[in-house]
């Protein structure tokens, strides 16, 4: 579980660097007092949340422009949106390949104990 713990700070990070979905790490933190743990607090449920599964998509407000008046984004933006998206895809690989690694340990851990006591129950039920 310390690496899922791990990953995930690093992950929020990487979405404060990139700044995803800075709207719902705002108002995730609105209990804190200052704005800077606020905004880590926020950042790292965002995180945790995409990590188990409730999975929202990255949002771009920061790197679109608002009136675009026809012209195509720069290159800059599209280079940072690639990121944010492979930052993104990643964490939902990662935190799915270390979630599902913890939960084969803990049937595995439970297999085992039950095939060792396996001779002591039957012979309690008889």
């Amino acid at each position: 579980m310390t690496i899922f713990l791990v990953y995930t700070s690093l992950f929020a990070m990487e979405y404060h660097i990139l700044k995803i979905n800075k709207a719902d790490a705002e108002s995730y933190g609105n209990g804190m007092p200052t704005e800077g743990l606020r905004l880590a607090l926020g950042y790292m449920i965002s995180a945790f949340e995409n990590g188990i599964g409730n999975i929202n998509p990255p949002s771009l407000d920061n790197w679109l422009p608002k009136w675009n008046n026809g012209k195509a984004i720069s290159y800059t933006s599209q280079i940072i949106i690639f990121e944010i998206y492979f930052v993104w895809l990643m964490n939902q690989i990662v935190m799915l390949i270390v979630l599902l690694n913890f939960m084969i340990a803990l049937i595995s851990d439970v297999y085992a104990e039950i095939t060792e006591n396996k001779t002591q129950i039957i012979l309690i039920k008889k």
